[in-house]
This record gives C-alpha cells, structure tokens and sequence, in this order.
C-alpha cells in the first residue's frame, strides 16, 4: 500500500520544494519559491477557476445522471418482473388454494387460514396489485424528470 500511496505523495512533495527541469530532472532546493511563482502567475485565478467549475459541473452531472439512468433502469426491471411475476402468482395461487382446501378437508383449520391468506397475497389482488400500483409511481416520476429535463 505504501509504494501505491506514500511514495508518490512523497515524490510530490519532493518535487514541489525542488528545482525541476523541463526534462523532470531536480536540480536542487528551490524552497517556497515555486509556490510564490505559481501564485503570483496571471494564469493561476484563471486555472483555479476552470478547475472549481469543472469539478461542481462534474459531479451534478453525474449524480443527475446516474439517478435518473438508475430510475429507468428500476422501471424497466420493475415492469417486465411484474409481468413474468403475474403468471407466476396466478399458478402460486391456485396451488396454494388447493392445499388450503386440503387442509380444511384434513381438519388443519390454522394451516388452512395460512394457506388462504398466502394465496390472497400472491393473487392478482394481493402484492401484484402492490407492485403494479408502484410501478405506475415510478412511471409518473420517470416522466416527470423526463419533463424537467425537457424544460
């Protein structure tokens, strides 16, 4: 970890107090002498000021970006999930009304109770129902960004 970290950081600052050809090659102490020329360049306010705009534009933009990519990414898997998940609970729920009613036949009546109320959740009534009513929350923000980004 040191020869990735502390011996570059040491280079630098190495290099900072030191007399430095245009080759890279040190030629001796310079002291504070290369931060005083630095600072006192015209350039400096103009690169410091490049480098605070580059730096906040980079940063909001990506984040922006990254969450509304993230949001129709989420949309996306949400919507075909919902629709692989419906055929999926409409056979969960037959299979477990079934062995509801198996249960109620054998006299397991807080099985059964279980069974049903399983079924009632993997109905198109129960957590689809769910799903599909977030879905359509996550529709109307997806297009809400989208109209503020027109805008």
């Amino acid at each position: 970890m040191a020869i990735f970290i502390i011996v570059p950081i040491g280079f630098v600052f190495r290099m900072a107090f030191s007399q430095v050809t245009k080759a890279g090659l040190i030629k001796g102490f310079a002291g504070f002498d290369n931060f005083s020329k630095v600072l006192g360049s015209s350039k400096f306010t103009m690169v410091l000021k490049n480098t605070v705009v580059w730096t906040v534009l980079v940063v909001v933009l990506s984040t922006v970006l990254g969450f509304i990519l993230a949001l129709i990414l989420a949309v996306a898997v949400l919507s075909f999930l919902s629709c692989v998940a419906g055929a999926v609970c409409v056979v969960a729920c037959v299979g477990l009304s079934l062995l509801a009613i198996l249960c109620l036949l054998a006299g397991q009546t807080v099985g059964c109770i279980a069974m049903f109320v399983l079924a009632f959740l993997v109905s198109p009534f129960g957590l689809p129902a769910l799903g599909g009513w977030l879905v359509e929350r996550l529709y109307g923000v997806k297009y809400a960004a989208m109209d503020f980004m027109a805008s």
